[in-house]
């Protein structure tokens, strides 16, 4: 089976994309579009700078409670899965970390790629590195003087379990199944677990020999198939702790906290614990600023309620809206949605981190779409492989329920989506263009029918379970029936404002997916309101406070324009930042119109803002 070239040929079906060149990610002309479409979303955002700078004013007020575990500080990362770890005057940037009398551990991530090193410290007198170990996995754990960590044999995949002492080096499990990775997870007995994609296999670290069981001890409280009667309800039990005495459930995306067998608190949101500490609980709930509740005593600290009023609606899927006051008219509604993995949605921290289009009186929607890890197992189930098309189209009736609900039409409603969320929502904008008038996306998985089909790709035999594979013709072709990038139509989506942003160095979804979904969009046009950064040196989680703060300010900039999208703008419609429309002769041309027409009657652009065509 051919990998490269317009023709994918798998025997019993083939199709053709003219944009495969864009698979390579290399030469000249990919160098040249790389450039290209970063000078035209740079030239976008001028005169956006009052905007911006405010929109990073609000985006800075994420963050919750500091975080102390033993001395250490632990600081949260915006928008990443980093946190950073900090202790007399050290400081540490890391996916993982963990620590015991005599070692700090950390996974540090190398500069952009998902590729990481563990890094081992002495801390007995002061914090000195003493061993550093390549080709490693984001999850490490330390018992005594021992560290437990994962090793990488090619991108994205952790197949090995080692621990290292003073002494060396020590292999202790490898996984030769392709489709399943190794993490390491910490219990509350201290015992260190090998989690291979569920939590039915467990390793004890504090005895020589490995000990596999069908289950964990209940003293470890890692969760598995076979916790059952710690709470009276039939939700699914998402995590809990004996030492401290509490249990979190989770039904259709809202959780319960529980004090023995009784019901503490409801939490639209997150509730996040450390099993090195599980008497702290740090709650995100999307009504109230951050908060934490410290255990024995169960003492809250002080809630403080957002100032919007939020709402939940259970069907046609669980949604939950942040909204202005009864008393405004919003200007737009933001959706967002993620539904894969079975991950679960977090909510609790919707308002502050779209609190600029909050502020500008925009609703935010978060939509709990089959696939994700908000509800039991057959609710994931429902999103996975040859059962997509069905989170699909739930996702377009919740649209199509929340615009009637608040009165929006398609051309204020904005879908977010990133990684396998902007394959959830560029679906819906491409299956129905008329629920959509703007997507925002990052780092989106969109060509799905090249990806299933090329094993040569990091992600593609891992997740089989969650997308199928080309082995299977069913699944193929039902994968077919939807994938975004082979149903986007000759013309493109011309009323479609978009706003995109990938990275080069992006190894689980590669960068040329974005840039094949914007070129197709555009169709034969120039497709000024189809706007793509492309960063380095960030790898998948290109968001920032920075980056945000820009994407919401062309967002607003898009709602407030009374010609939007159909009527494109004099800057849009003249700013074709390329060098073959840099000419002296159009230069001139444009000079000479700026001197024939008195600025003021001037046709204005988005927001009010007036046309500098001129200028690039």
């Amino acid at each position: 089976m051919s990998q490269t070239g317009q023709i994918r040929n798998l025997g019993y079906i083939a199709w053709k994309n003219n944009l495969s060149w864009l698979e390579s990610q290399k030469g000249k002309k990919w160098d040249s579009l790389i450039r290209h479409e970063n000078r035209r979303f740079r030239y976008t955002l001028k005169g956006l700078e009052s905007e911006v700078a405010t929109n990073e004013i609000l985006l800075k007020s994420e963050g919750g409670h500091p975080y102390i575990l033993k001395g250490w500080t632990i600081d949260d990362e915006s928008f990443s899965p980093q946190k950073i770890w900090k202790k007399s005057g050290f400081q540490c940037k890391c996916w993982d970390a963990d620590i015991s009398e005599e070692l700090f551990v950390a996974a540090v991530q190398e500069k952009g790629y998902e590729r990481f090193t563990v890094k081992i410290f002495s801390v007995a007198k002061e914090i000195k590195l003493i061993k550093s170990i390549s080709s490693a996995g984001p999850t490490v754990a330390v018992v005594g003087g021992t560290v437990y960590y994962t090793t990488s044999e090619k991108d994205l995949r952790y197949s090995s379990v080692y621990k290292w002492t003073p002494e060396g080096e020590e292999l202790i499990f490898h996984s030769t199944n392709l489709e399943e990775n190794l993490e390491l997870k910490r219990g509350e007995d201290e015992s260190v677990y090998i989690v291979r994609g569920d939590y039915t296999k467990q390793l004890y670290s504090l005895v020589d020999n490995i000990k596999w069981l069908e289950k964990p001890h209940l003293e470890s409280c890692i969760i598995s198939d076979s916790i059952e009667n710690i709470v009276p309800t039939n939700d699914t039990i998402e995590s809990f702790s004996i030492k401290a005495g509490w249990a979190v459930t989770i039904s259709k995306g809202i959780r319960t906290l529980w004090k023995g067998d009784k019901a503490v608190v409801w939490v639209w949101g997150d509730i996040s614990s450390d099993s090195r500490n599980p008497f702290r609980l740090d709650i995100s709930d999307l009504r109230y600023e951050p908060y934490c509740i410290s255990l024995p005593e169960w003492k809250l600290s002080n809630p403080k309620p957002i100032p919007f009023p939020c709402s939940y609606y259970q069907d046609p899927l669980p949604a939950f809206v942040i909204h202005p006051s009864d008393k405004i008219r919003p200007v737009g509604l933001l959706i967002t949605a993620y539904g894969a993995y079975g991950t679960p949605t977090h909510v609790g921290s919707l308002a502050r981190r779209w609190m600029p289009l909050l502020s500008r009186d925009w609703i935010i929607a978060s939509v709990i779409v089959p696939g994700s890890g908000d509800d039991n197992k057959a609710w994931i189930q429902r999103g996975q492989r040859d059962n997509r098309l069905t989170s699909i189209d739930a996702l377009s009736q919740s649209i199509k329920s929340l615009q009637e609900e608040f009165g929006i039409d398609s051309s204020k409603t904005a879908l977010y989506g990133r990684s396998a969320g902007g394959l959830l929502v560029t679906s819906v904008a491409v299956r129905y263009p008329e629920l959509v008038g703007a997507l925002y996306i990052e780092s989106p998985y969109i060509d799905v029918l090249r990806t299933i089909s090329n094993p040569a790709l990091p992600l593609t035999t891992l997740e089989t379970s969650e997308y199928g594979t080309s082995d299977s013709p069913l699944n193929l072709i039902t994968t077919a029936e939807w994938s975004p990038m082979e149903h986007i139509p000759e013309e493109g989506i011309p009323e479609l404002f978009i706003v995109g942003r990938t990275d080069l160095q992006d190894l689980e979804v590669l960068p040329y997916e974005l840039l094949k979904f914007i070129k197709r969009a555009r169709g034969n046009g120039e497709g000024y309101d189809k706007l793509v950064f492309v960063h380095n040196n960030l790898g998948h989680f290109t968001t920032s406070i920075e980056s945000r703060a820009e994407d919401l300010a062309l967002l607003n900039l898009w709602i407030n324009s009374a010609a939007r999208i159909k009527n494109l703008s004099p800057k849009y419609n003249t700013m074709a930042p390329s060098r073959k429309n840099v000419t002296r002769k159009n230069r001139k041309d444009r000079k000479d119109r700026k001197d024939r027409k008195d600025r003021k009657n001037r046709k204005t652009m988005m927001g009010g803002r007036r046309a500098h065509a001129n200028k690039h």
